[in-house]
């Protein structure tokens, strides 16, 4: 909320804006702007109410490099994550309940050199998620997305600095 609530103060100039948390570790932000919604639902396409099997991805990112990484940087920022498979291996992965939306995301990735497993079902059987153990892979993610989310961007930056010291 600290860092949503001002971009869209500044972007749009709305101050009004919730955060809910959800069953789970998930949360709902409702914006208090009939203009922002119409803008989000038409223009960039984000639809109403649960997204699963609704997701696309604009035209705008798409065409844009500039808003292609920071599109992906966001999924990974919300959706994906660096964790530990083993003592000395990390594994990079995007979780996604629709997997025809990591499909697209996958190609999108792709284009950028950074090549994730998947789609495939997630350990908990409630989704999808694309995955990758591969070292150059989570090297190359780093260098051409990385995280902006601080936990998310500490513990990458832990792996790639464990990994270069062996």
């Amino acid at each position: 909320m600290q860092v949503v609530s001002p971009k869209l103060k500044h972007i749009f100039g709305i101050q009004s804006l919730s955060l809910v948390k959800g069953d789970g570790d998930w949360y709902s932000l409702i914006l208090h702007s009939k203009v922002v919604h119409t803008f989000l639902k038409n223009v960039i396409k984000i639809p109403d109410g649960r997204k699963k099997g609704k997701l696309i991805i604009p035209q705008l990112v798409r065409q844009n490099s500039e808003l292609t990484g920071a599109f992906l940087r966001g999924l990974f920022d919300t959706d994906g994550g660096i964790s530990k498979v083993s003592s000395t291996k990390p594994a990079l992965s995007l979780s996604q309940a629709d997997d025809r939306f990591l499909g697209e995301v996958k190609k999108m990735l792709i284009k950028l050199g950074i090549s994730l497993g998947g789609p495939y079902k997630s350990g908990s059987h409630r989704g999808h998620e694309l995955k990758s153990y591969n070292i150059k892979t989570i090297k190359k993610f780093q260098h051409e997305l990385g995280f902006r989310h601080p936990v998310k961007k500490q513990r990458l930056l832990y792996w790639m600095n464990s990994i270069d010291m062996t």
